[in-house]
């Protein structure tokens, strides 16, 4: 159990040292909360300190002193009600949104979180705030409890505040199983899930003619639904070099059992250099991309390079409107050769995104968060650095190769990828989804959107936030 300290009162240095022996031999308690096995004191207020910055530093000096002098070898760990160099983590609480308890998990998903330790803050909702309250609150939980483990680099040390014990469990009863939402990345496959096998077959099956450029745009496109592949192709410029539109390399993949028509469609196009491949279906649009059309792009030294996949969100309300949106930001000729120029105007700008895709790594965190945490793992890198990334939600996207050109050396394998069951979160292909645009820019390189509307993205993780940002001061009483 957590000790939080209120100041409202103004003190003096005397009574800062007399407070801290007090605090001491609460902290010293075998029940007290511990982070790293330190003894925890939570500060909601610190306006009554004799000096911003002495009366904290005097209040740590005096419990490390009081603490040894009580056998706990440990220093104090402080969590201050604000980001300060003052205390050793930070509580967050998303400004109060009145009325609408929804606005408070836009901000758990879309933030900003705070940069460095922190610990959230999660309010359970009103009594008689409605029958899906529960769910929210939940849901809350959840998300605040990813990114507390984040923060915290594992679960074992990730901790969360609950203002009012009671009020907590007030709403468990009637909290229903934990279950995956639809959220940014959702699953194009049909829901149905196809029946079991013992063991995935990695063998691909590829097809090619023409011979690839490095300066012509390489076009990857994972085609599941053949009747929307040549839906999407048909929005290119002519393919011919000769056309005023720029010179195509198409890498497509799909399943196996669809590769002939597939290569008939392709052929009947008229497109003149392709690499086609028969994959199994697994992984979505991200393990053929990551095994097959990426690293055959890279060592055929293409420059420049697009990524698609034919869409059908049935379990949205207006899938078709999203696909629209992501494709013809794209595809359309008019607005192919806008983000080409911006590519060529910039060379720091590493991935394009269509209008309003860009969102926080935190969005839908809850559900990813055991890949994310493995990739980090993999990597050598803090997780609580992705809480300050972005991603591009859809998994549609414009760019240089160079600038995603370590992901093959990540050395996946397909039977690392789930088995497809309909899943709409929560997969090692929405985790990489995510880690894709991560590792773009920890190689330096910049995300942008692309400009037009951006009526068609769903409201992914309630909507964007709105309103007031995070709150700078926290006043909880327990």
């Amino acid at each position: 159990m957590g000790l939080l300290l209120n100041t409202p009162q103004p003190l003096s240095p005397r009574a800062e040292a007399k407070l801290a022996l007090h605090l001491a031999c609460w902290m010293a308690q075998p029940e007290a909360l511990r982070l790293a096995r330190q003894p925890v004191l939570l500060l909601g207020s610190t306006a009554g300190f004799s000096h911003a910055g002495f009366g904290p530093r005097r209040l740590r000096l005096g419990l490390q002193r009081e603490l040894r002098r009580l056998g706990v070898g440990q220093d104090p760990w402080l969590v201050g009600p604000q980001p300060s160099p003052l205390w050793d983590s930070t509580l967050f609480l998303p400004a109060p949104a009145p009325g609408d308890y929804r606005i408070h998990l836009q901000r758990a998903h879309h933030g900003p979180w705070p940069p460095g330790p922190c610990i959230p803050v999660v309010p359970a909702p009103q009594s008689g705030a409605g029958d899906g309250a529960a769910a929210l609150y939940q849901e809350w939980l959840e998300q605040a409890g990813a990114a507390a483990t984040c923060q915290a680099e594992g679960v074992e040390h990730a901790v969360l505040l609950l203002p009012d014990w009671q009020t907590h469990w007030q709403w468990m009863p009637a909290m229903p199983p934990s279950r995956l939402r639809p959220t940014a990345g959702e699953g194009d496959q049909p829901r149905q899930a196809p029946a079991a096998t013992a063991a995935a077959d990695a063998d691909v099956v590829c097809q090619a003619w023409g011979k690839p450029h490095p300066q012509h745009l390489a076009v990857l496109v994972h085609g599941f639904y053949p009747d929307r592949l040549a839906e999407l192709l048909g929005r290119l410029r002519g393919p011919d070099s000769d056309s005023p539109g720029p010179a195509l390399d198409l890498y497509v993949s799909t399943p196996k059992a669809q590769l002939s028509t597939v290569a008939e469609l392709l052929r009947g196009q008229g497109w003149p250099r392709v690499q086609l491949y028969g994959v199994e279906n697994r992984g979505r649009d991200m393990a053929p991309f990551l095994l097959q059309l990426l690293p055959d792009a890279l060592r055929n030294g293409h420059e420049l390079f697009v990524k698609v996949h034919t869409k059908r969100s049935g379990h949205l309300c207006d899938g078709d409107a999203w696909a629209e949106h992501l494709l013809g930001s794209l595809l359309d000729p008019a607005a192919l050769q806008h983000w080409l120029a911006m590519l060529v105007a910039d060379p720091q700008l590493g991935l394009l995104a269509p209008a309003g895709t860009l969102l926080a790594c935190s969005v839908a965190l809850h559900a990813n968060v055991n890949h994310l945490m493995a990739l980090c793992d993999r990597c050598g890198i803090s997780p609580e650095t992705l809480l300050q990334r972005r991603f591009i939600a859809g998994s549609m996207m414009a760019g240089r190769l160079e600038a995603i050109a370590n992901l093959p050396g990540l050395g996946f394998q397909l039977a690392e990828f789930e088995q497809e069951q309909g899943q709409t979160d929560g997969t090692l292909a929405h985790a990489l989804e995510r880690w894709l645009c991560c590792e773009a820019v920890m190689r330096g390189w910049r995300l942008q959107e692309l400009p037009g509307e951006a009526r068609g993205v769903p409201g992914f993780g309630h909507g964007q936030p709105a309103g007031p940002g995070p709150s700078t001061a926290i006043n909880l009483e327990l």
